[in-house]
Protein backbone atom coordinates (compact mmCIF):
# COMPACT_ATOMS: atom_id res chain seq x y z
CA UNK A 1 0.00 0.00 0.00
CA UNK A 2 1.27 3.71 -1.10
CA UNK A 3 2.81 5.36 2.18
CA UNK A 4 1.07 8.96 2.01
CA UNK A 5 1.48 11.55 4.86
CA UNK A 6 -1.54 13.31 6.59
CA UNK A 7 -0.93 16.60 5.08
CA UNK A 8 -0.21 15.41 1.46
CA UNK A 9 -3.54 16.39 -1.12
CA UNK A 10 -4.49 14.07 -3.86
CA UNK A 11 -6.67 15.06 -6.42
CA UNK A 12 -9.39 13.03 -7.92
CA UNK A 13 -8.99 9.98 -10.33
CA UNK A 14 -5.15 9.64 -9.51
CA UNK A 15 -3.57 6.21 -9.63
CA UNK A 16 -1.01 5.18 -7.37
CA UNK A 17 1.07 2.75 -7.97
CA UNK A 18 0.47 -0.61 -5.64
CA UNK A 19 4.67 -0.87 -4.17
CA UNK A 20 6.68 1.61 -2.85
CA UNK A 21 4.86 4.92 -3.41
CA UNK A 22 6.01 7.62 -0.71
CA UNK A 23 4.71 10.92 -0.83
CA UNK A 24 5.77 13.19 2.00
CA UNK A 25 4.54 16.35 3.74
CA UNK A 26 2.37 18.46 1.95
CA UNK A 27 2.65 17.43 -1.48
CA UNK A 28 0.08 18.41 -3.90
CA UNK A 29 -0.99 15.84 -6.34
CA UNK A 30 -3.57 17.29 -8.65
CA UNK A 31 -6.89 14.99 -10.81
CA UNK A 32 -5.60 12.22 -12.89
CA UNK A 33 -2.28 11.86 -12.07
CA UNK A 34 -0.40 8.47 -12.86
CA UNK A 35 2.11 7.74 -9.84
CA UNK A 36 3.95 4.72 -10.72
CA UNK A 37 5.14 2.39 -7.63
CA UNK A 38 8.74 2.42 -6.71
CA UNK A 39 8.07 6.45 -6.41
CA UNK A 40 9.03 8.55 -3.53
CA UNK A 41 8.12 12.56 -3.76
CA UNK A 42 9.15 14.31 -0.92
CA UNK A 43 7.81 17.49 0.87
CA UNK A 44 6.55 20.35 -0.76
CA UNK A 45 6.54 19.23 -4.02
CA UNK A 46 3.52 19.62 -6.69
CA UNK A 47 2.63 17.55 -9.25
CA UNK A 48 0.20 19.00 -12.25
CA UNK A 49 -2.94 17.95 -13.54
CA UNK A 50 -2.78 14.19 -15.19
CA UNK A 51 1.53 14.39 -15.03
CA UNK A 52 3.11 10.72 -15.26
CA UNK A 53 5.54 9.07 -12.88
CA UNK A 54 6.29 5.82 -14.88
CA UNK A 55 6.39 2.13 -13.24
CA UNK A 56 8.74 -0.19 -11.50
CA UNK A 57 10.53 -2.82 -12.47
CA UNK A 58 11.77 -5.26 -9.20
CA UNK A 59 14.48 -6.92 -11.27
CA UNK A 60 15.98 -3.37 -11.81
CA UNK A 61 17.31 -1.77 -8.36
CA UNK A 62 17.95 1.80 -10.23
CA UNK A 63 14.47 2.29 -11.53
CA UNK A 64 12.97 3.77 -8.18
CA UNK A 65 11.61 7.30 -8.61
CA UNK A 66 12.54 10.19 -6.68
CA UNK A 67 11.56 13.74 -6.80
CA UNK A 68 13.07 16.07 -4.14
CA UNK A 69 11.62 18.64 -1.91
CA UNK A 70 9.56 21.64 -3.16
CA UNK A 71 9.77 20.56 -6.64
CA UNK A 72 6.94 21.65 -9.37
CA UNK A 73 6.24 19.38 -11.94
CA UNK A 74 3.51 20.93 -14.98
CA UNK A 75 0.36 19.51 -16.32
CA UNK A 76 0.24 16.74 -18.80
CA UNK A 77 4.51 15.77 -17.82
CA UNK A 78 5.83 12.27 -18.22
CA UNK A 79 8.29 11.12 -16.07
CA UNK A 80 10.48 7.72 -16.96
CA UNK A 81 11.66 5.27 -14.63
CA UNK A 82 14.79 5.90 -12.78
CA UNK A 83 14.30 9.35 -12.63
CA UNK A 84 16.32 11.22 -9.55
CA UNK A 85 14.93 15.49 -9.82
CA UNK A 86 16.67 17.74 -7.28
CA UNK A 87 15.34 19.97 -4.73
CA UNK A 88 13.25 23.02 -5.68
CA UNK A 89 12.82 22.29 -9.57
CA UNK A 90 10.56 23.37 -11.96
CA UNK A 91 9.37 21.15 -14.88
CA UNK A 92 7.03 22.82 -17.24
CA UNK A 93 3.54 21.17 -18.68
CA UNK A 94 3.87 19.08 -21.41
CA UNK A 95 7.13 18.04 -20.82
CA UNK A 96 9.10 14.55 -21.55
CA UNK A 97 11.70 13.07 -19.37
CA UNK A 98 12.86 9.83 -20.53
CA UNK A 99 14.13 6.85 -18.08
CA UNK A 100 17.32 7.41 -15.78
CA UNK A 101 17.80 11.59 -16.59
CA UNK A 102 19.41 12.77 -13.86
CA UNK A 103 18.10 17.23 -13.22
CA UNK A 104 20.13 18.96 -10.16
CA UNK A 105 18.48 21.06 -7.33
CA UNK A 106 16.78 24.35 -8.89
CA UNK A 107 16.63 23.88 -12.41
CA UNK A 108 14.09 25.42 -14.66
CA UNK A 109 12.97 23.16 -17.65
CA UNK A 110 10.48 24.89 -19.46
CA UNK A 111 7.30 23.58 -21.53
CA UNK A 112 7.13 21.07 -23.88
CA UNK A 113 11.22 20.31 -23.48
CA UNK A 114 12.35 16.23 -24.20
CA UNK A 115 14.95 15.24 -22.04
CA UNK A 116 16.31 11.72 -23.59
CA UNK A 117 17.57 8.68 -21.75
CA UNK A 118 20.57 9.70 -19.67
CA UNK A 119 21.00 12.89 -19.72
CA UNK A 120 21.83 14.81 -16.48
CA UNK A 121 21.96 18.16 -15.43
CA UNK A 122 23.38 20.42 -12.82
CA UNK A 123 21.94 22.35 -10.39
CA UNK A 124 20.88 26.23 -11.54
CA UNK A 125 20.32 24.88 -15.42
CA UNK A 126 17.43 26.62 -17.25
CA UNK A 127 16.31 24.76 -20.45
CA UNK A 128 13.99 27.00 -22.99
CA UNK A 129 10.77 26.23 -24.03
CA UNK A 130 10.68 22.58 -26.73
CA UNK A 131 14.64 22.42 -26.49
CA UNK A 132 15.49 19.04 -26.93
CA UNK A 133 18.50 17.27 -24.66
CA UNK A 134 20.08 13.95 -26.46
CA UNK A 135 20.99 10.75 -24.91
CA UNK A 136 23.68 11.07 -22.44
CA UNK A 137 23.89 14.93 -22.76
CA UNK A 138 25.78 16.57 -20.01
CA UNK A 139 24.51 20.23 -18.77
CA UNK A 140 26.74 21.79 -16.03
CA UNK A 141 25.65 24.37 -13.24
CA UNK A 142 24.28 27.45 -14.11
CA UNK A 143 24.13 26.17 -18.07
CA UNK A 144 21.40 28.42 -20.14
CA UNK A 145 20.05 26.36 -23.16
CA UNK A 146 17.77 28.31 -25.42
CA UNK A 147 14.53 28.18 -26.67
CA UNK A 148 14.14 25.05 -29.49
CA UNK A 149 17.98 24.16 -29.19
CA UNK A 150 18.70 20.72 -30.10
CA UNK A 151 21.34 19.24 -27.85
CA UNK A 152 22.08 15.94 -29.66
CA UNK A 153 23.32 12.41 -27.94
CA UNK A 154 26.43 12.93 -25.91
CA UNK A 155 27.35 16.29 -26.03
CA UNK A 156 28.31 18.50 -23.02
CA UNK A 157 27.95 21.68 -22.22
CA UNK A 158 29.69 24.41 -19.76
CA UNK A 159 32.27 22.02 -18.21
CA UNK A 160 35.81 22.44 -17.14
CA UNK A 161 34.72 24.51 -13.87
CA UNK A 162 34.29 28.62 -13.44
CA UNK A 163 30.80 29.61 -14.51
CA UNK A 164 28.23 27.71 -17.14
CA UNK A 165 27.62 28.53 -20.96
CA UNK A 166 24.66 30.09 -22.88
CA UNK A 167 23.51 28.40 -25.89
CA UNK A 168 20.98 30.74 -28.19
CA UNK A 169 17.41 29.93 -29.35
CA UNK A 170 17.34 27.37 -32.39
CA UNK A 171 20.60 26.30 -32.29
CA UNK A 172 22.08 22.69 -32.75
CA UNK A 173 24.93 20.92 -31.17
CA UNK A 174 25.55 17.59 -33.03
CA UNK A 175 26.61 14.55 -31.73
CA UNK A 176 29.65 14.50 -29.34
CA UNK A 177 30.62 18.18 -29.71
CA UNK A 178 32.37 19.68 -26.32
CA UNK A 179 31.33 23.52 -24.87
CA UNK A 180 33.49 24.52 -22.05
CA UNK A 181 32.60 26.90 -19.24
CA UNK A 182 31.61 30.56 -20.30
CA UNK A 183 31.40 29.71 -23.88
CA UNK A 184 28.14 31.32 -25.64
CA UNK A 185 26.77 30.02 -28.84
CA UNK A 186 24.23 32.29 -30.47
CA UNK A 187 20.94 32.13 -31.71
CA UNK A 188 20.43 29.71 -34.84
CA UNK A 189 24.15 28.78 -34.96
CA UNK A 190 25.45 25.40 -35.39
CA UNK A 191 28.58 23.14 -33.92
CA UNK A 192 29.47 20.14 -35.99
CA UNK A 193 30.31 16.63 -34.35
CA UNK A 194 32.71 16.50 -32.05
CA UNK A 195 33.67 20.02 -32.50
CA UNK A 196 35.38 21.72 -29.34
CA UNK A 197 34.41 25.26 -28.49
CA UNK A 198 37.22 26.41 -25.80
CA UNK A 199 35.97 28.41 -22.72
CA UNK A 200 34.68 32.07 -23.13
CA UNK A 201 34.91 31.53 -26.59
CA UNK A 202 31.62 33.59 -28.47
CA UNK A 203 30.30 31.95 -31.57
CA UNK A 204 28.01 34.39 -33.45
CA UNK A 205 23.90 34.25 -34.47
CA UNK A 206 24.05 31.86 -37.43
CA UNK A 207 27.35 31.12 -37.54
CA UNK A 208 28.15 27.76 -38.47
CA UNK A 209 31.22 25.57 -37.12
CA UNK A 210 32.95 22.89 -38.68
CA UNK A 211 35.54 20.44 -38.01
CA UNK A 212 37.82 22.41 -39.84
CA UNK A 213 36.99 25.51 -37.82
CA UNK A 214 36.97 24.41 -34.30
CA UNK A 215 37.08 27.76 -32.07
CA UNK A 216 39.66 27.48 -29.42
Amino acid sequence: MPNIAATAKIGRGVVLGRQNVVIDDYVWVEDGAVIGSGTHIRSRTHIGVGARLGEYTPSDTDSTIIIGKGVDIGDGVIIGLGVKIGSKTKIGKSTRVDDHVRIGSRVIVGSGVQICRYAAMQSGVHIGDRARLGMFSQISSNSDIGANANIEDCVKVGFGGGTGSKVGTWSILRIGSKIECGAVIGDNAMIDECCYIAHDIVIPNGKHINQDEVAS
